[in-house]
Order: C-alpha cells, then sequence, then structure tokens
C-alpha cells in the first residue's frame, strides 16, 4: 500500500476506489497474503473461505461488512497472521491509524512467517505511522520492511515519501530511483519523483516521469493537473487550451484532477476555482464534519484579543515581506499577536527579524495536528489566521480541526479555499464584488478599504542604480518589464508582448530570471512571431530586496499578466516608481493588481480588456509626457496613497480582527462586512 494520501477517512461509496487499490497494492507486494496458509486454514471451520470473503468485500470497499468478519475470525483465532494484517490495513484506509498500528503490531509479534510476509506488515505499520505524524517510528518501519526485502519497490517508495516530507529531498529521489530499477513501470514510484522534481523547478526533468505515470493508466489525484502546470512553468504552450478546456470540464464534473493553487492560472471562473478548491478539500479533509464548523464557542472574555498567524513563510518569502510592517505596528494593547510557524527551516535575515514581532513565535513544524489544537486551545486563540491556503508546505489539517472559535482565509492563497471550516476571506471590493460572495466557501467576507494586500512601506530602496549594460539592457530604447513568474505568462498576452516591439523601435521586453529551458521556449516563440531573440532580456539574481527594488527605475512599464496577476511582484513595481498595467479578470486573483493600482489613486493603468490593455500600452510607450505624468505622480502618491500607508493599513486590519470577535462574543455565526475607512494618515 501507498503512504500517498495516507489517512483519509471513507465512509461512503467514494472510497471504493481508493480501498480496492490499497488492497490489490497488498496483494502485489504479497501474493501470500491474500492465497494464504491454506494447510492452516482448511481445517478451521472454512476460515480460508470466510478470509476470502472479506478481502472481496474490502476490495469493493464494503468495510463494515469486511470488518465484521475480521473481526469474528479474530474471535476465535486471536493470533490469525492475516486477519491482524488485513485488519490493520482496513482501519489506516478508514482513518483509524492508532487502531491499525494495535492490529499490525500484534500481527507482527505473533509472526513465525517469513521475511516477505512481515515486510508487508512492516510497510503497512511504516504508512499508519506516517499518517499519525510519527516519522521517526514510520522510517524505522519501512526500513525494516526494506530488511525484510530488500527489493521492495513499495517499501521504497512510501520511504520516499516520506524523506520528501521531512525535507530530504536527495534521499528521497534516491529511494524513488531504486523503486523505479525494481520495477521499471511503476507508477506511483514515477509520479513521486516527478511530483520531487517539480518542486525543485527542474520541470524538463520532470516531464518524461509524468509521462511515464500517465501512460501507465493507473489513476494519481492531481496528476494531470500537475503535469500540465510543470508545462506551463516552461511556457510549453502546444496543446495547453484543449488541456485547460479538459481540466475545467473535469472539475466542473467534481474529478480530482488538478490541485487549486496549480489551477489559478488557468482561464477559469470563480464558481470553477471553488468547485476544484471543495473537491480537494473533500477529498483530503473528508473527516473535518460538524466538529469543525463554527460553533457559539468562545474563550473567556479579556482585554485582548489573541490572534494567532499561521504559515510556513516566515522567512525570506513574499508574504513575510508584506506583512512585517503590520506585525511591527499591530497594538499591542488591544491584541496579543502569535505566529504559528512550520515549513522548511528557515535561518535568514527576516526570520530573525520576525520572531521579535509577535509575543510568542512557535515553531510548529514537529508538532501533530493533534498536538497544534491543543496548543491552540491552551493559549486560547481568538482567531486563527491561514496564511498558506493551499499552498506549499500548508497546514490545512489544523484548521480543519477547528483549532479558534473563528479561522480566517488570508492573503496566502488569493482565492477561496473551499473549505467550511474557515469562516472568513479577507478581501476588497474590486477582488471580490459585493454580488459575488456566493463563489467563495467561507461563511462571509470581510471587506477592507482600499487593498486586502498589505505593503511594508519601510522598506529601503537601494539609492545605486545600476547601469543598463549590467542588467543586460540596451542603452537607449523602451523597457517593457514583467517580473511574473513563468506559469503566468500565457500565449493570448505573449501574443500581445510581441505586438508591442513589432510597434515600438528598439524596444525590449525585460523579463525574470527563468531556466535555460523558459529563455529558450520563450526566445523561439518571440522568433516565430518576428521578433529578434535578443530583445527578450532575462534578469539576473540580485542580493539583496533593496537591489532588486532599486533596478525597476530601469524599466518604462510594467506590464501585467492575465489571469494570474502580479502580486508581491505588483507591489514590488509601484514601491520602486514603475507605473503597472492591468487587466482584471473574473476571479480575485486575477483582479489583484486592479486592486493595488486602485489603491494607489492610479486607476487609468486598469485597462477594459485585452484591446484596451494594448492600446494603453502602445500609448504609453509612444507619449513620453505622458508616461512621465503617471511616474511622477506614482513617487507623489508613494507616500500618501493608502497602498502603502502600513500603519492605516494595520488600523483597518485589527477592525476587522474586532468585528469578527464582538460578534462571536454575542454567539452570532460569522457574516459578511465592510471594514469603515479611517482618515488616511491613521
Amino acid at each position: 500500500m501507498s503512504s500517498r494520501g495516507a489517512g483519509r477517512k471513507s465512509n461512503n461509496k467514494k472510497s471504493t476506489a481508493r480501498s480496492s487499490r490499497a488492497v490489490q497494492s497488498a496483494q502485489k507486494s504479497s501474493p501470500e497474503i491474500m492465497r494464504l496458509d491454506e494447510q492452516s486454514a482448511l481445517d478451521k471451520n472454512g476460515k480460508l473461505a470466510r478470509l476470502q470473503h472479506a478481502c472481496k468485500l474490502h476490495q469493493n470497499g464494503e468495510y463494515q461488512a469486511a470488518e465484521q468478519i475480521y473481526q469474528q475470525i479474530l474471535a476465535k483465532f486471536p493470533q490469525d497472521f492475516d486477519a491482524l494484517h488485513l485488519m490493520g490495513i482496513l482501519l489506516h484506509q478508514q482513518g483509524d491509524h492508532s487502531g491499525a498500528i494495535h492490529f499490525l503490531l500484534q500481527a507482527l509479534h505473533g509472526s513465525k512467517q517469513h521475511a516477505a510476509r512481515n515486510a508487508n506488515v512492516y510497510n503497512a505499520l511504516g504508512c499508519a505511522f506516517q499518517s499519525m505524524q510519527q516519522y521517526k517510528n514510520a522510517e524505522q518501519c519501512f526500513r525494516d520492511a526494506l530488511a525484510c526485502e530488500a527489493e521492495m519497490a513499495e517499501a521504497l517508495n512510501n520511504l520516499g515519501v516520506l524523506l520528501a516530507t521531512l525535507g530530504r529531498v536527495e534521499e528521497s529521489m534516491e529511494c524513488y530511483q531504486r523503486a523505479i530499477d525494481i520495477e521499471p513501470d511503476k507508477p506511483d514510484a514515477q509520479h513521486n519523483m516527478a511530483v520531487c522534481l517539480a518542486k525543485q523547478r527542474r520541470f524538463k526533468e520532470a516531464i518524461p516521469y509524468y509521462k511515464s505515470a500517465l501512460g501507465s493508466g493507473k489513476h494519481f489525484d492531481n496528476m494531470e493537473g500537475e503535469y500540465v502546470r510543470a508545462r506551463m512553468n516552461l511556457c510549453e504552450w502546444e496543446g495547453l487550451s484543449e488541456d485547460f478546456e479538459r481540466i475545467r470540464a473535469r472539475i466542473r464534473a467534481g474529478e480530482r484532477i488538478i490541485e487549486p493553487y496549480f489551477f489559478l492560472p488557468m482561464p477559469g471562473d470563480a464558481h470553477e476555482q471553488r468547485r476544484c478548491a471543495e473537491i480537494y478539500v473533500d477529498s483530503r479533509y473528508p473527516s473535518a464534519g460538524q466538529g469543525a464548523q463554527w460553533r457559539a464557542w468562545q474563550h473567556p472574555k479579556r482585554g485582548k484579543i489573541r490572534v494567532a498567524y499561521c504559515s510556513a513563510d516566515f522567512r525570506d518569502h513574499p508574504v513575510a515581506h508584506l506583512l512585517r510592517g503590520v506585525f511591527e505596528l499591530h497594538d499591542k494593547s488591544r491584541f496579543e499577536t502569535y505566529a504559528f510557524a512550520y515549513g522548511p527551516p528557515a535561518f535568514d535575515e527576516m526570520r530573525h527579524d520576525l520572531e521579535t514581532r509577535f509575543d510568542q513565535f512557535i515553531n510548529i513544524s514537529a508538532m501533530s495536528d493533534q498536538r497544534v489544537e491543543q496548543l491552540a486551545s491552551n493559549l486560547e486563540i481568538d482567531i486563527a489566521v491561514d496564511l498558506a491556503g493551499h499552498t506549499t508546505h500548508s497546514r490545512t489539517a489544523i484548521f480543519a480541526r477547528r483549532m479558534a472559535p473563528l479561522q480566517v482565509n488570508y492573503l496566502g492563497f488569493p482565492g477561496t479555499l473551499g473549505a467550511e471550516f474557515y469562516d472568513y476571506i479577507v478581501g476588497d471590493n474590486v477582488v471580490i464584488r459585493q454580488d459575488e460572495a456566493a463563489n467563495f466557501s467561507e461563511k462571509a467576507v470581510a471587506w477592507l478599504p482600499h487593498s486586502c494586500q498589505p505593503n511594508d512601506q519601510m522598506r529601503e530602496i537601494s539609492s545605486h542604480t545600476p547601469e543598463r549594460a549590467l542588467v543586460g539592457l540596451p542603452e537607449k530604447g523602451f523597457v517593457f518589464c514583467c517580473f511574473n513568474n513563468s506559469y503566468k505568462i500565457g500565449q493570448q498576452v505573449f501574443d500581445i508582448w510581441m505586438r508591442l516591439l513589432h510597434k515600438v523601435e528598439g524596444s525590449v521586453l525585460w523579463l525574470s530570471g527563468h531556466n535555460d529551458e523558459v529563455k529558450a521556449n520563450l526566445q523561439r516563440e518571440a522568433k516565430i512571431r518576428g521578433i529578434q531573440p535578443e530583445r527578450l532580456v532575462f534578469s539576473t539574481r540580485v542580493l539583496s530586496m533593496a537591489d532588486h527594488l532599486a533596478r525597476h527605475r530601469l524599466a518604462d512599464l510594467f506590464i501585467d499578466t492575465f489571469y494570474f496577476n502580479a502580486h508581491s511582484t505588483a507591489s514590488d513595481a509601484l514601491w520602486g516608481g514603475l507605473p503597472l498595467l492591468t487587466l482584471p479578470g473574473k476571479t480575485y486573483i486575477s483582479r489583484i493588481a486592479a486592486s493595488l493600482v486602485n489603491a494607489v489613486n492610479l486607476p487609468e493603468l486598469i485597462a477594459r480588456d485585452a484591446q484596451d490593455y494594448e492600446n494603453k500600452a502602445l500609448e504609453l510607450a509612444l507619449n513620453p509626457d505622458r508616461l512621465q505624468e503617471l511616474k511622477t505622480r506614482l513617487e507623489e502618491h508613494r507616500h500618501t496613497a493608502p497602498l502603502f500607508n502600513t500603519l492605516l493599513y494595520t488600523r483597518h486590519l485589527e477592525s476587522a480582527w474586532q468585528s469578527m470577535h464582538e460578534r462571536q462574543l454575542q454567539d452570532l455565526p460569522p457574516r459578511s462586512f465592510q471594514v469603515i475607512p479611517l482618515a488616511t494618515e491613521a
């Protein structure tokens, strides 16, 4: 059985396919398990036939009936190896991991079976321990399985998944490769290797593994979406339109085809984004149930509201850069703030700075979900804020357990999380319009004035502006700029960009420093459209954020992507004095740049449609006086407009927390509300 996706409690027919696969996996790993020991079974009241019948029920997802037979057999034969083993597998599949461990340990304790059979029990036991987040025990069990059977590909694959979870990437990939060497067509290991490579942004290497896993015919949740996203990262556009339509159709049909974050940059609408998130949450946290829902529950009333910010990104990361000023300016007379930090180890300057900004900074990386829930209860947290959502290293499970009376989706995931255990989403009137609340699974919307995205107005900008030649730009000519990630660059917006280069003589397009494969693909696409590849200039990495902000002075106009706007990248451009042209779409994620531009008082940089976007960009490129006027206004507004007034923003956010909390104190369910704007000087 594979540990990938383990621990998903299933209590209906949706689990049938998953249970069948798991039992079949055990069967494949050790055929004797399902064949059983006929010599010892034939003379014991038809035990063999009963076990075979139970296995068939188990494979068909009829867990209750299968469990009843296993229990009947164990009542007469308490040490029966096969019944103990299969009972452990069944309980693990249903999410009762501690129960699974109990039966699997009994199977090992009384076992005099040969090594291959014990290897399967150790493997199953490792999966159960991993689901309990007892990673040390899980690793030992997988290694015990391999000690029994050195070439057990399933145990190697599961060990690889565990090591990847622990951040031991190279060891993880070695396990996957060994599993593939043993079983060259093993789709589990092929898929996991692809995922591991993609997380390292080694997309070109990942694609053959994705193709192999897809070609196996075995279904893995969200794998097709991962494959499409890898090609988007490489800007390999051939066939993507058809892929997008197929993915959208399968989302509407309720299939687990793509993870929510991977779907965001695709041309879907807000309803499809919600459906995608709901499918994802239902598959991963089906047991959240009523226990995780809002209820009239509160901690004792006290003088200060206790807010826990939960994130894997308390480090040199865009979320931290945006929020650092807010954490510093929180009103300590009214709020106690807690950081619940998880994710990979962080030792950078930003992490060190943030550790001083909270009343308590707590690293929960090694804590189980249950322990985090208990910690939040002991601290009497009033509002738990999820700054990650469905992004890398997220801990959605702690919110599924209901760690605080109020739970909020904020900033990290620009859209709905598809989960009823979130009470509020923070937005503004641009990203979430008044009539669109139904597109969000959160019970209510807290609309902030101006923009929902925070900014730190104390971010330093280097006084030194580099020479154009040092960053690869020509000495003269108009510089269009877009520092967005490669997966945001679609064929439609690239076509517009190339037409602009055609029409603006001597102009260049300055892009983020993508890898060699992305550069080659974009240069090839430019050449197809009649643009010399050298007119695409790729940035190099700078040592500091201050230097990165300063180099925006070398560009003339930031031209945004469509379905997934610039977010922190847009704030960087505007704070660096670079006007940004954007086209808002139909979703939260496609309107954030418009929200930012609006909050810096430059609404004329918001296009109505794709043609207007192209016309505005061309007009500004050919009219230097008009562009200079916008730059002058931006420079003036940077210090007066709401977008970069961190204190004002913080007071508005605190007002939102206060309103949520006061309603909770009255035992009233969440309700959408507008935060009343304060004076701009706060």
